[in-house]
């Protein structure tokens, strides 16, 4: 079973005489974080577990997050009582004298950790779920009116925003060991969903690389195809945040008004259906997808959806989209001249589903809500 200590990026026995002080501290702040954590999943606020990790994987992220919410597997008040009976240890260990002595005594913080009980165990999906947290408060959102894809940035300066006495180097070198475990288990994820031959061939270490040499990635069409194939057979409904948007004469984009659409598994097919959302629908953990539609009048586009499945809108996307966060290593994938694939990229170009031509609807982002924050009760 993994551990807290499977996070930190040292070696727990290395750390001794005026190290130890700063264990505990990172340890603190770790667990303090894990609490947090705990009570936004528990409180419904699943966009907190929107984690920046940079391999073009937040859909498989959103989807793990709404099982799990959907499910009930996790235990987390069992785990906050462990996790506040761990902070309060530390805070005694951190007192001056105390802490003075262990220095002294060359105690390690793998000694400490062992002896005091304080590396604490926790499920893989826990453990998922804390990784996705801590990589949703490093992230920062950018706007510009340049350009229709969001863009965000790494700032691990913001998990030690409130702990001034854990090190920046400490913030960056956890932040980047969180990026590689959690793209890690996110493709190891997409594997076991995955039903059909081909995504799997598609998905496998064939087709995979790791970006900058740590994170694990797979090719988006075929990853987001299993995860669409997954949110059907878990009856998860689909939210489909629509930003209508128009460039002005300076070239600039402005969004000009939102829509929002429910769509819900229907029993056959793997389809999904647009529907008028009802009360009970609120709370349930959705899967959703923001995106723009560049078009002069906002009901054009929805006429796509006439003779187009939800399926076929999504797909189209991803064909048209860079494969890998490395496009030159789409050249593989184009090699192929996989027949679905190519039909889709044909088809986004033609309707309006891709970066050059966004006129009907270009997916910007996908992540984990509840309906609740975009429909207002019956």
């Amino acid at each position: 079973m993994p551990r807290l200590s499977d996070l930190l990026p040292y070696d727990c026995s290395k750390k001794v005489c005026a190290d130890l002080k700063n264990g505990l501290q990172e340890i603190h702040l770790l667990l303090s974080k894990l609490l947090a954590a705990n009570e936004k999943f528990l409180n419904g606020e699943f966009e907190s577990f929107d984690s920046l990790v940079g391999e073009n994987g937040c859909h498989i992220r959103a989807l793990k997050v709404a099982i799990l919410a959907g499910n009930g597997s996790l235990d987390l008040e069992r785990l906050n009582s462990q996790v506040k009976k761990a902070i309060s240890k530390i805070d005694t260990l951190l007192e001056e004298k105390t802490i003075n002595l262990l220095s002294q005594l060359k105690v390690s913080l793998r000694e400490i950790m062992d002896q005091e009980c304080l590396d604490l165990i926790l499920t893989n999906d826990e453990l998922f779920l804390f990784k996705a947290y801590l990589l949703t408060e490093v992230k920062h959102k950018m706007y510009s009116e340049d350009s229709l894809l969001g863009i965000c940035k790494s700032s691990p300066e913001n998990l030690i925003a409130m702990t001034p006495q854990v090190s920046m180097m400490f913030a960056k070198k956890l932040t980047d060991k969180l990026r590689s475990m959690l793209a890690e288990s996110s493709v190891r994820f997409v594997r076991e969903v995955a039903e059909c031959q081909d995504i799997q061939t598609m998905i496998s270490d064939q087709f995979s690389y790791l970006h900058f040499s740590k994170l694990a990635c797979t090719p988006l069409f075929w990853t987001l195809k299993a995860i669409l194939q997954k949110v059907h057979q878990e009856g998860i409904p689909i939210v489909l945040h629509v930003k209508y948007t128009m460039q002005d004469e300076d070239k600039k984009y402005k969004t000009t008004g939102h829509e929002y659409l429910l769509f819900k598994p229907e029993e056959s097919e793997r389809l999904f259906a647009l529907t008028e959302f009802k009360e009970e629908d609120l709370h349930k953990p959705a899967f959703v997808i923001q995106g723009i539609s560049l078009c002069e009048k906002p009901n054009n586009w929805k006429k796509s959806l006439e003779d187009l499945s939800l399926m076929d809108v999504i797909l189209a996307n991803c064909a048209a989209h860079r494969q890998y966060p490395n496009a030159d290593k789409d050249e593989e994938i184009d090699r192929i001249q996989h027949p679905e694939y190519e039909r889709y990229k044909a088809l986004a170009h033609k309707r309006g589903f891709s970066l050059n031509n966004p006129s009907s609807f270009l997916i910007q982002h996908i992540y984990p809500s509840q309906p609740k924050r975009f429909f207002a009760r019956a």
